[in-house]
């Protein structure tokens, strides 16, 4: 049965490489990136956070790009999407696949362009139940043969893997010149934005390459190739845009909106709109007649009562990209009660290879120490050291500190790796890590 992917637990990384060496640029490639992400993460029929997806726009170093899809990878449990529109070249010696950047050397491909073999292993490390690679370039095809090319002795293909690919193994792609998108992605958005009439509730992998098929087919474009291990073509990328739209328009939805699209607010009716008017037109009395004391009282917490806690820090810019951010982006620094410190989201970096139980210990550590906002994720890159990460002139540095001091660490600005991961305080945890009573506490600050 078909189903939308855990927009908690799913990942997407769209990348866009327009040109390289010189090959023409394609405007149109950086349109396909700003349409899927909009299809994906329309808060109506998408089935992704637009935080959790990281786009990356005409990238130069393969070593960013691999570090990039390693990270999002490892936080991904149920579902993982890698969408790459660019130009595909062929190995001289095996006749394999590689998907250029920026910095791609046609002498150098190994080292210069995203490997298809790296691709392969950022998939088998994974931990999502499901993981799909949608390929909108030449030779595509390549890798819908077999997972990611065929398998070789003592390999089988990874369980819950889905490739769909804008062209055969030995064809081209087609950029129609002046065209907004290219041919494939021009013709997957149509499906993602304006879904089929007379399809199923959701859009999902089957469904689309049915579709995208015929359509290609008929406008003289190749034949796009598709994958897909277990029920991996069961999940679905969208809800069905058609199947709601009928008699509606942008104003004004269906009353039965409500039921098929979650994430909106249903509407007041109108007795409910006078009844609160009323209700304010009663406090306002109450006040004037020397009351207005009910109202400076401590907040209980429940709805409806007034709070003294500064509002929480805006959330980190979701559209990542490789490369340090705009310093016009940071946010000011926020002056936070005590009370709400440690509200603060921290998210806990296992940095050990084979020992999960380190990064346990300090998730239990900070529980106890009265920190309600813990998460905990893997990390690969080696860090030397034990340490607290925070983003600069945010509401994170003061309460990293604290945090800091509380398990004897320091406090240090996010390094270049995890500067675009989301929002809130990280701890990398190491081999070296020790519960806070048994390791001295240095000074704050520090």
């Amino acid at each position: 049965m078909s189903r939308l992917p855990d927009p908690g637990r799913s990942h997407a990384v769209l990348i866009g490489a327009s040109a390289y060496q010189s090959l023409p640029d394609l405007p149109a490639v950086r349109n396909n990136l700003d349409g899927m992400v909009a299809a994906l993460t329309d808060d109506r029929w998408g089935g992704f956070q637009r935080k959790h997806c990281s786009v990356v726009a005409d990238p130069t170093s393969a070593l960013d790009v691999s570090r990039l899809l390693r990270r999002q990878a490892a936080l991904a449990t149920d579902t993982f999407v890698v969408y790459y529109a660019g130009h595909g070249l062929t190995g001289p010696a095996h006749n394999d696949l590689y998907l250029a950047l920026g910095g791609t050397d046609v002498d150098h491909l190994r080292v210069s362009a995203l490997s298809f073999d790296l691709i392969r292993e950022v998939f088998l490390d994974c931990p999502a139940v499901n993981r799909v690679l949608i390929l909108d370039c030449c030779y595509s095809g390549r890798a819908a043969r077999g997972f990611m090319g065929e398998p070789i002795s003592g390999q089988v293909e990874i369980s819950g893997t889905y490739t769909l690919t804008s062209a055969p193994p030995n064809s081209l792609s087609r950029a129609p010149v002046g065209a907004t998108h290219t041919a494939f992605t021009d013709e997957l958005l149509t499906l993602l934005r304006d879904g089929i009439p007379d399809g199923p509730e959701l859009l999902d992998l089957r469904t689309l390459y049915a579709r995208l098929s015929t359509g290609m087919v008929s406008k003289g474009y190749p034949k796009p190739a598709q994958r897909g291990t277990d029920s991996a073509d069961r999940l679905a990328l969208t809800r069905n845009p058609a199947l709601h739209q009928t008699g509606t328009s942008a104003d004004e939805p269906a009353p039965e909106d409500s039921a098929v699209r979650p994430d909106r607010k249903p509407r007041v009716p109108k007795i409910g709109v006078l009844a609160t008017i009323l209700a304010v037109v009663i406090a306002g009395f109450w006040v004037l007649l020397g009351t207005a004391d009910l109202w400076n009282k401590p907040s209980s917490g429940q709805p409806g009562s007034p709070t003294t806690s500064s509002p929480s820090p805006p959330a980190q810019e979701t559209t990542q990209s490789i490369g340090p951010p705009p310093a016009g982006n940071q946010e000011p620094p926020t002056a936070e009660p005590p009370s709400t410190v440690k509200s603060q989201r921290v998210s806990v970096y296992n940095n050990h290879p084979t020992r999960r139980d380190i990064a346990d210990t300090a998730v239990a550590d900070l529980r106890k120490l009265g920190w309600t906002s813990v998460d905990i994720w893997n990390y690969q890159p080696k860090v030397p050291k034990t340490a607290v990460f925070f983003r600069p002139g945010t509401a994170e540095e003061s309460a990293a500190r604290i945090l800091a001091t509380e398990l004897g660490l320091r406090a240090e600005a996010r390094f270049t790796d995890i500067e675009n991961d989301d929002a809130g305080i990280i701890v990398i945890v190491t081999a070296d890590y020790t519960s806070p009573s048994s390791s001295p506490v240095p000074p704050a600050g520090q």
